[in-house]
């Protein structure tokens, strides 16, 4: 069964500093483009019902404050059950300090197209300051990358080589090439040297009768 997903998102926009006095605003007085491009991976498959949360992590970039640094975070699907996308993104400054957006899409399911990729949100810096304001938007032209990105992760663990192979391998005394191969690129080749499997004494007309072992008379 399917255990998570991932996909990836870019979202661009522009943000404006509350304070223009201030250095971050002194620095950029006007604004400018800001935009991120992250990994997002949930333990589990969107759906429309319910809450989903999960782990964001890639790059941000904001004129001014923050040129193309890592960012980490977190993001929460939930379109019916809160009717908001959040987005909560960490990354460091030009300046050193830590900042934060943190933003959300609210959806309106009469107004699907908008609010489904319209990001507006807040720049907090040091002490939960709020240094400036964003609005990021999703581009329709980056839905096909978007899809091509998704990704299931599945619960089943992987399968020992050996036992792959075991349908081809009867035990005997010359395994595959290729399996003798697999197993000394895994580290595996101590396992060739397994005792060959048993092979029945039992003639094959009577395949089905069990051997007599014993002194006695069979029962």
């Amino acid at each position: 069964m399917p255990k998570g997903m991932l996909f990836k998102e870019v979202m661009s926009g522009t943000w404006q500093p509350v304070s223009p006095g201030t250095a971050t605003g002194r620095a950029c007085p006007s604004g400018g483009p800001i935009r991120f491009d992250v990994v997002a991976e949930t333990p589990e498959l969107l759906r429309l019902f319910g809450t989903v949360s999960g782990a964001l992590s890639g790059t941000l970039s904001a004129a001014g404050l923050a040129d193309h640094v890592s960012a980490t975070g977190t993001i929460e699907v939930s379109p019916i059950e809160h009717r908001r996308i959040r987005y909560t993104v960490d990354f460091p400054g030009d300046d050193g300090a830590s900042y934060r957006f943190d933003g959300w899409k609210s959806i309106d399911w009469t107004h699907v197209l908008s609010t489904w990729t319209t990001l507006p949100g807040t720049i907090t810096g040091p002490d939960d300051r709020i240094v400036g304001t964003a609005t990021l938007r999703f581009a329709w032209r980056d839905a096909p990358s978007l899809l091509a990105s998704v990704r299931v992760r599945g619960t089943r663990p992987p399968k020992d080589p050996v036992e792959l192979a075991g349908r081809r391998w009867n035990g005997g005394c010359r395994p595959p090439r290729g399996l003798v191969r697999h197993l000394y690129r895994r580290g595996h080749r101590n396992r060739l040297l397994a005792p060959p499997r048993a092979r029945s004494t039992v003639p094959p007309g009577i395949a089905g009768v069990r051997p007599w072992v014993g002194g006695g008379l069979p029962a």
